[in-house]
C-alpha cells in the first residue's frame, strides 16, 4: 500500500490565554478527533515522529500562508482546488483523549485555522492505523482509498467501514445480538 493521510474536522480553536486574549503570543489551540488515539508514536515521541500538516477549508480549498508552498507527500498528488491565502499563526494541535500527552503538534506554524476547517496529516497510512489506540473504547474510523483518472477525476472507494458501537461491544465480549440491541439504545 502507498502512504496515506488522515483528515479530521477542526472541532474548536482557542485563541490566547484564560481569560481570552486575542493579542496573546501564546500558541492557539486546535482540537480534533485524531490525536494520541490515531498517532501513538507522534504524540509519545514527537521528536522522532514529525508529521507534515496541511489545512483545508470545509469545501476543500487548501489554506496557505503568505509565501508558503503546498506540502505534498507521495500520497497526496491530488488535483488542488482553490488555494486560500491567510495569515500564519503558531498552534498546538490537541486530540480527543483529554490527557497531557495528547498533542499531535506543539508550537507549529500553520495557516489560520477556524472551526469546521479540515486538518490533513500527511504520510499516515497502514502503519498509523495498525497502531490505533482503543483508549476509552474509541471507534476506529473509516478508511478510504482513491485513484486519480485522466489527471483530474478522483474516484474515492471505501476500503473499511467506520467501526460501529455494536462491533466495539463485541470486542469487549458482549454477544452479537445483545451488542446490536445495546448499540441501538
Amino acid at each position: 500500500s502507498k502512504p496515506g493521510w488522515v483528515t479530521a474536522e477542526v472541532e474548536a480553536v482557542k485563541i490566547g490565554e484564560f481569560p481570552a486574549d486575542a493579542n496573546s503570543t501564546a500558541p492557539r489551540c486546535i482540537l480534533v478527533h485524531a490525536g494520541a488515539n490515531t498517532f501513538v508514536r507522534e504524540c509519545y515521541q514527537p521528536q522522532l515522529w514529525y508529521k507534515q500538516i496541511s489545512i483545508f477549508t470545509k469545501p476543500g480549498n487548501l489554506k496557505l500562508g503568505e509565501g508558503q508552498e503546498p506540502v505534498f507527500s507521495c500520497s497526496t498528488q491530488l488535483p488542488l482546488r482553490v488555494v486560500t491565502r491567510v495569515p500564519m499563526h503558531k498552534y498546538n494541535v490537541g486530540g480527543p483523549l483529554c490527557f497531557n500527552g495528547d498533542w499531535l503538534a506543539k508550537n507549529r506554524e500553520l495557516p489560520e485555522v477556524k472551526p469546521g476547517d479540515r486538518i490533513v496529516v500527511h504520510d499516515a497510512g497502514a502503519s498509523t492505523l495498525g497502531l490505533f489506540s482503543r483508549h476509552c473504547s474509541t471507534l476506529m474510523p473509516a478508511v478510504y482509498g482513491y485513484r486519480v483518472r485522466n489527471g483530474s477525476n478522483v474516484e474515492i472507494v471505501t476500503l473499511k467501514e467506520k467501526e460501529t458501537d455494536a462491533s466495539m461491544l463485541q470486542l469487549w465480549g458482549v454477544p452479537g445480538a445483545v451488542a446490536q440491541k445495546v448499540a441501538r439504545l
